[in-house]
């Protein structure tokens, strides 16, 4: 199955279960999203903070053979 884009996901994930509040009152994620460059294969996903950082990656090489499901129970597990 081709890799879903993530924005989407995260938008739609973001209203079903967190009322919103992953994005600003402008309506734009406070979170980036992105697949992995294919080097990430221990960990379907990670969520990374710090100093002018905060996105959550998702493992390409672990989710792309596996039903969007799995995407979005990870993506919702980073969230």
């Amino acid at each position: 199955m081709p890799l879903a884009p993530l924005l989407p996901l995260f938008h739609r994930l973001n209203r079903e279960h967190f009322d919103g509040s992953l994005s600003g009152a402008d309506g734009l994620s406070l979170v980036a999203v992105r697949w992995s460059d294919g080097r990430m294969r221990r960990s379907a996903g990670l969520y990374r903070y710090g100093p002018g950082v905060s996105e959550i990656v998702l493992s390409r090489p672990l989710l792309e053979s596996l039903p969007l499901e799995a995407t979005l129970s990870t993506l919702c597990h980073e969230m």
